[in-house]
């Protein structure tokens, strides 16, 4: 039986807009990790946090055992909002993350993308 591993993929927006929401977003992050560590089962995490300076990898396909609680000091919201370019390349490195695991089994990934000030969209991501 093929192994199904989820990979959950989290944009952080670390734009300007976010700083009267700082300590909200932190806590909010952590306590949905914290979640996803007691329901793990074959799942592995990605971060990439963004704003206008930078796009940052903090985490791509790691096991959720490895994703450590995000520190209001680590959380710097600054600068514009290249929302985008940042989605993209997220979407990317799931895609190479999942192509390296299996490449002979990679299926198409669900993807669920959530924006705070939007509904959920789905869609559906090369395979």
């Amino acid at each position: 039986m093929p192994k199904n591993t989820t990979f959950v993929s989290f944009l952080l927006d670390e734009t300007g807009s976010m700083q009267s929401v700082q300590a909200k977003t932190v806590d909010g992050f952590n306590s949905y990790v914290e979640t996803l560590q007691k329901d793990a089962a074959d799942m592995v995490f990605s971060l990439v946090s963004f704003n206008s300076n930078e796009t940052s990898q903090r985490y791509i396909a790691e096991p959720l055992d490895a994703v450590t609680p995000l520190s209001h000091a680590a959380y710097c919201p600054a600068a514009m909002t290249p929302l985008i370019d940042a989605s993209v390349k997220i979407i990317k490195a799931t895609d190479d993350a999942a192509t390296a695991r299996e490449p002979s089994d990679h299926q198409p990934l669900d993807q669920t993308t959530i924006e705070p000030r939007s509904r959920p969209t789905k869609g559906r991501v090369r395979g």
